[in-house]
């Protein structure tokens, strides 16, 4: 019986719909206090999920 390899899954900030972690873009807050998109998802600082939609990034980078 094969295995299923288990997919880590995260949560968009806004709307709140839980998608697998490739499907969302990480952005992160640096220790300087800088926003950046963490394109390999494995910067320092702190981080939060965003999905792709439009209206996620509009009302995620005001907050």
């Amino acid at each position: 019986m094969a295995r299923h390899k288990h997919k880590p899954q995260r949560t968009c900030i806004v709307c709140r719909e839980i998608k697998d972690k490739p499907e969302l873009i990480r952005v992160v807050r640096t220790p300087d206090k800088q926003i950046v998109v963490d394109i390999t998802g494995k910067a320092n600082g702190r981080g939060a999920y965003l999905c792709k939609k439009n209206s996620c990034w509009e009302k995620g980078l005001k907050k």
